[in-house]
C-alpha cells in the first residue's frame, strides 16, 4: 500500500505541471508579436528606373591592347572531369 505522503507529493507535482502548462498556453496564446514599424515608400521610387542606361555605349577597344591579346590558354579546355578526392575523408593522410 503506497504511503499517503508519496501520493500527496505526486499530486502536488502533477498540479504544478498542469498549472505551468495552462499558464504557458495562456501566455503564448495572448502574445501578438513585436511591433512592426511600417516602412515608408522611397521618395525616389518614380525616378529610379533603368531607362537611364538604355543608351550606354561600352568601349571594348581597351581589350585590344597587347597585354590582353598575348594571353594564352593554360591547362585543359574544356575541363575533363576525373575521379578526385579521397574515398574516406576521415582517414588519416
Amino acid at each position: 500500500m503506497p504511503s499517503p505522503v508519496s501520493s500527496t507529493n505526486r499530486l502536488y507535482v502533477l498540479l504544478v505541471m498542469i498549472f505551468g502548462i495552462v499558464l504557458g498556453y495562456i501566455y503564448y496564446s495572448q502574445y501578438v508579436g513585436p511591433n512592426e514599424t511600417p516602412v515608408a515608400a522611397s521618395p525616389i521610387e518614380e525616378t529610379d528606373t533603368l531607362k537611364d542606361f538604355q543608351n550606354v555605349q561600352i568601349d571594348f577597344s581597351v581589350l585590344d591592347a597587347t597585354i590582353y591579346t598575348n594571353l594564352k590558354v593554360f591547362g585543359e579546355v574544356p575541363v575533363i572531369p576525373e575521379a578526385t578526392g579521397k574515398r574516406d575523408i576521415f582517414a588519416p593522410f
